[in-house]
């Protein structure tokens, strides 16, 4: 029994004795290693496995936790609320969306901050206006320009998102989503492939949840569809999607409870 002070030591000392099996002629395949909560470790343990060298094939993981996934559900919180600045400005910056523009991923958190935005669509829409006007000396002309630019792509992604608001049927709501996914780049992004989701990917999930919502819609009537907005039925079907990484010469990483049904030479 080895007490660590904290996660990160924790997982650091999982990493030292693993590589030592390794080095001591244990194959990667032949280890499994599992947490209480998978959920909780998985994204140190890539980072940290990652620094020592050592392959990992994951068996199940939660695919809603990740960071496109996230991000999608920033872009619904902006779309059932009034622009928050937290999941906005996570959305705006997010590596998942090319398609928002680069001055606006780069300058979003230091001049909402610098305009004292907290939420709300006609403050966003005033962010020029508002640090402008509490500039008392004269105003570069770089950076009027700059505030020009920053102002015309924000005001585009807040266009784009109040068009998915004015969405209150289901089914045109499902069309207006996946269609702005596309214009944002969502699909096409980096950040998905850098996931490296075994079997579907994660664009292939998602168009598959979008496909179960159509048939939900088409099943239902309105009238019996009470629970929400549209936006409600879609963040409940991104929940708790599952993906794994396998490779055939990692260490088995798993749940907890798919352990106990593994052969290995060490756990």
């Amino acid at each position: 029994y080895y007490s660590y002070p904290s996660m990160e030591d924790e997982v650091e000392g999982i990493a030292r004795n693993i590589k030592k099996l390794i080095i001591e002629g244990v194959d990667p395949w032949e280890i499994t290693l599992c947490f209480p909560v998978l959920s909780k470790y998985l994204p140190m343990t890539r980072r940290i496995f990652k620094r020592y060298g050592i392959p990992a094939s994951i068996g199940e993981f939660n695919l809603s936790a990740t960071g496109p996934m996230i991000a999608l559900n920033e872009l619904i919180t902006c779309i059932e609320e009034d622009y928050p600045r937290t999941d906005f400005l996570s959305f705006l910056t997010a590596p998942c969306f090319p398609g928002i523009s680069t001055v606006v991923k780069e300058r979003a958190v230091s001049l909402s901050y610098r305009a004292g935005i907290v939420q709300g669509k006609d403050a966003w829409l005033s962010i020029k206006s508002i640090l402008l006007n509490s500039i008392k000396e004269e105003t570069p002309a770089d950076e009027i320009q700059l505030l020009d630019e920053f102002q015309k792509g924000l005001n585009s992604i807040i266009d784009l998102i109040d068009g998915l608001k004015k969405e209150t049927v289901l089914l045109p709501f499902i069309d207006a989503f996946e269609s702005a996914l596309d214009r944002l780049g969502f699909f096409d992004s980096s950040a998905l492939s850098e996931l490296n989701v075994q079997g579907d990917e994660l664009p292939a999930k998602i168009s598959r949840q979008l496909s179960e919502l159509r048939q939900f819609a088409g099943l239902y009537n309105p009238e019996n569809r009470t629970a929400g907005p549209p936006s409600f039925y879609l963040k409940y079907l991104l929940q708790d999607l599952k993906g794994s990484e396998k490779i055939g010469d990692g260490v088995n990483i798993l749940p907890f409870e798919l352990a106990a049904g593994c052969e290995a030479r060490a756990l």
